[in-house]
């Protein structure tokens, strides 16, 4: 899909909370304009889940443990 106001073809965006509802339609959509895109959350097996309903793109979605309510943990992921 080709939309100007979301070209993000090959950048790398992060979805805070992206294992469920509006995080995950917006991860999905990130995903479907090319994106890679990388979701967080608290629990490992909802992102697991949230990244087979997103299901396969022209790049994988991959997902991360982050709980952006501790700051050592977001340090973490953004070097990941």
């Amino acid at each position: 899909m080709t939309d100007s106001l979301f070209a993000v073809k090959d950048q790398v965006v992060l979805v805070s909370g992206g294992s469920r509802g509006i995080g995950l339609a917006i991860a999905d959509g990130f995903a479907e304009r090319g994106a890679r895109v990388v979701i967080t959350g608290r629990e490992e097996a909802t992102l697991e889940q949230a990244v087979s309903a997103i299901g396969e793109t022209s790049v994988p979605t991959r997902s991360l443990v982050c709980d952006v309510s501790q700051p050592a943990e977001i340090a973490r992921t953004v070097e990941q």
